[in-house]
């Protein structure tokens, strides 16, 4: 039995098929059915895959520490389906009541930083991000360890995708995006992702002052998380994607 170093607890261990994005995220969003649908840049046509973005990365137990610790609670919150939470429906915003914040933190944490540390070849491009080990040793430890990033250099905010697009209107918009990201004006990194229906953006940034204020902040030291109403085809990314998969169907 060949052993590996984990990529979370440092240690030759048997390695299990980790996913970035969640197995249950993945399972949600097929809604029962085999495939999933890409598209095929190279080709300019729309295929399915089985393929959910796993790569040998860490070992049992640390994959139950994620799943534990982060994953389950995160989503079932996100999903209203948690007994210890209330998912609630306002007019400008959704909100979660008595939601455990730092756990939702350290659950975007996790997926970034498995997507950094990921060989497979749908993240290989996030190398340009330039990321030191620094930052990346420092997002392990905290997701090993439970505890939070620097918060004068990270920030994360979660927003609830709707659709006004009357063609569109009644699409399920629980699909599932790689993590983009772009430079803005030379002093943060934007990170964003799709999944369960929510726009997930991370910012890392190195001046106190640019810290994120407003609505879908998450704060550690508040239990009522208000996440905005965001039309899902005014995020760029989503609105080529979804162009350049209708254009290779048609």
């Amino acid at each position: 039995m060949k052993l590996n170093v984990c990529k979370l607890c440092n240690e030759d261990k048997v390695l299990k098929k980790s996913h970035v994005i969640p197995r249950s995220v993945f399972k949600n969003a097929l809604k029962g059915q085999p495939y999933g649908k890409i598209l095929d840049r190279a080709k300019g046509i729309v295929v399915n895959t089985q393929d959910q973005w796993a790569a040998h990365m860490l070992c049992g137990e640390c994959e139950q520490i994620l799943s534990a610790r982060y994953e389950k609670y995160s989503l079932e919150a996100l999903r209203g389906n948690s007994k210890s939470t209330k998912l609630q429906f306002k007019n400008e915003y959704i909100q979660i009541v008595g939601v455990d914040q730092k756990r939702i933190i350290n659950f975007v944490i996790s997926i970034l930083w498995r997507a950094i540390e990921s060989d497979h070849e749908k993240f290989r491009y996030l190398k340009a991000l330039g990321i030191n080990n620094l930052i990346t040793d420092h997002f392990n430890e905290c997701v090993y360890k439970n505890s939070l990033p620097k918060q004068q250099s990270f920030t994360v905010r979660i927003s609830k995708l709707i659709t006004a697009i009357p063609e569109f209107k009644n699409m399920d918009l629980s699909f599932i995006t790689t993590l983009s990201f772009s430079v803005i004006d030379g002093d943060f990194i934007e990170i964003l992702f799709v999944m369960e229906g929510y726009c997930f953006e991370i910012f890392l940034h190195t001046k106190p002052n640019l810290r994120k204020i407003g609505l879908g902040i998450l704060n550690k030291n508040k239990r009522i998380l208000k996440m905005p109403y965001i039309e899902a085809f005014s995020i760029p990314e989503l609105r080529q994607s979804l162009q350049e998969m209708i254009s290779a169907s048609s």
